[in-house]
């Protein structure tokens, strides 16, 4: 119970117990202690329509601020004291401790938004599945039609900006398919200026219109060894945290690249850092700032000062994880009311990315005069397929049809020098019919065509004897040397 301006007149024990103060600490102070600013607001709002109505206010959430600082979400029915002469005197409350339900529906929540990132990433392969196979038409063709002219002409140059084009529309499927973690776990070395560019475009369709984004990238800064999906993740989390301290008011998102070195009496030292170059991703925003009491906890799992259901503490500590996985270090700057800005250092490699070279094609290409089975239930991937291969010296029988291409292998086994099949197939995928040619033939060599990750392990590959992979889209480069790659091996 209270009086009129809020000062508490009675308490029991289980109120102690949410608040964390013991009976001698409790009475006579005022509920305001336990609040925040929005609470605060919140609540005396409430307040008042109950003393201005007279009528009780039932089962209204808020949050309490305990005596540690900590906070819990709590259910509140709020009625009028009057006296024996009608007056009002105060206010009598019931609090439930509703932190655990809170907490579970945020766990629902989440799960919910797994399992729609799950379907998002089995929507995105089917899509990338289909786009590939229009993708390796093009490329094929073009790879194709680039062995019939001279290098410097004009048409040359027309159908080398049309490779270009569609080599971007390549990049850009297989960064969807990252996103959507149907890439995931794969270390390799990662540009870190593309990455940062390419994941603010999809993030900047999420913010709202109030929130500014500044960017400033050395596109020089330098390479990464990491699995990109999770440096994506690292950005993300960073983004969504400063959103979060912004607010509704907005503000500005400034995200920033550079190449720094880091030695000598350099304070980074202290944070596990070793000597030697780095990139360094910076995120800052414009908002709450954090204070200096929680500056130390904030990368702790679950510690979080949004309110309940609207977080679940674990965004910062996912970003150090991953940053120390890969031998780097976060850091924290923030003054309150003004903002913060974290910086990500990731060592620099030396591997480059191998470039995409527009006149690969023209260069002399390993050929044969093997006889090769390939199936692809796609016509126009088939048949591009069939062109490519046959541009390069070898016979090749052609199967839209998994089933006829097992039955043409079953006559004549020993005349297959080499079999390519497409994984997602009607009927009969990829991978069972390459185990189904092993048991008629364990010796020939199989090579598995795919638009994405389909989870083929090598233990897989083996008992299949699957023994090599190409990615779709593929230029005639591409899949020139990893037929002759499989064919030398056997």
């Amino acid at each position: 119970e209270t009086d009129k301006t809020g000062k508490l007149t009675f308490a029991n024990k289980s109120l102690y117990r949410i608040l964390g103060y013991p009976s001698k600490d409790l009475l006579d102070k005022s509920g305001r202690v336990f609040m925040d600013g929005e609470s605060l607001k919140e609540v005396r709002q409430i307040f008042k329509r109950v003393y201005v109505t007279g009528e009780p206010e039932k089962g209204f959430d808020w949050e309490i601020t305990r005596k540690d600082g900590s906070k819990r979400a709590i259910e509140t029915s709020i009625s009028l004291i009057r006296d024996a002469g009608g007056r009002k005197v105060g206010f009598r409350g019931m609090i439930r401790d509703i932190t655990d339900r809170k907490r579970m529906e945020e766990l629902e929540r989440q799960l919910l938004h797994a399992q729609k990132l799950e379907a998002i990433g089995t929507l995105a392969g089917g899509i990338a599945h289909d786009f590939n196979n229009i993708l390796t038409a093009i490329l094929g063709n073009i790879s194709l039609v680039k062995t019939y002219l001279e290098t410097n002409g004009k048409i040359y140059e027309k159908v080398c900006n049309a490779e270009e084009a569609a080599l971007k529309a390549r990049k850009l499927v297989r960064r969807i398919l990252s996103f959507s973690r149907q890439d995931i776990g794969k270390r390799r070395s990662v540009d870190m200026a593309s990455l940062v560019d390419e994941t603010l475009k999809m993030l900047r369709a999420t913010m709202p219109a109030t929130i500014e984004i500044h960017k400033d990238l050395d596109y020089k800064a330098g390479l990464v060894d990491a699995d990109p999906s999770l440096l994506e993740q690292v950005l993300m989390n960073l983004c969504t945290n400063a959103l979060h301290a912004m607010g509704s008011k907005g503000g500005m998102l400034d995200v920033r690249l550079k190449r720094v070195y880091v030695g000598g009496d350099s304070p980074l030292l202290t944070h596990g850092l070793l000597s030697g170059t780095y990139v360094v991703l910076q995120v800052r925003d414009t908002g709450s700032g954090i204070s200096p009491d929680i500056k130390d906890r904030i990368f702790d799992p679950y510690f979080t000062t949004k309110d309940v259901g609207e977080g679940s503490g674990l965004g910062l500590a996912i970003v150090n994880g991953i940053v120390r996985k890969y031998r780097g270090a976060v850091t924290v700057d923030s003054v309150l009311g003004k903002g913060s800005s974290f910086n990500v250092y990731l060592p620099v490699t030396d591997a480059r990315e191998e470039p995409e070279d527009m006149h690969a094609d023209t260069d002399e290409l390993p050929r044969g005069r093997e006889n090769i089975l390939l199936v692809d239930d796609e016509d126009i991937v088939l048949k591009i397929g069939k062109d490519m291969l046959e541009r390069l010296g070898y016979k090749v029988m052609a199967f839209s049809n998994s089933t006829d291409a097992l039955n043409v292998f079953r006559l004549e086994p020993k005349g297959i020098d080499l079999v390519i099949t497409d994984m997602v197939m009607p009927l009969m995928d990829g991978r069972t019919l390459a185990r189904e040619i092993v048991k008629i033939r364990p010796d020939v060599p199989i090579i598995l065509c795919t638009g994405y990750n389909d989870k083929v392990t090598s233990e897989d590959a083996g008992r299949t004897g699957i023994k090599g992979f190409i990615m779709k889209p593929f230029m005639l480069r591409e899949i020139a040397l990893k037929v002759r790659n499989v064919l030398d091996s056997k």
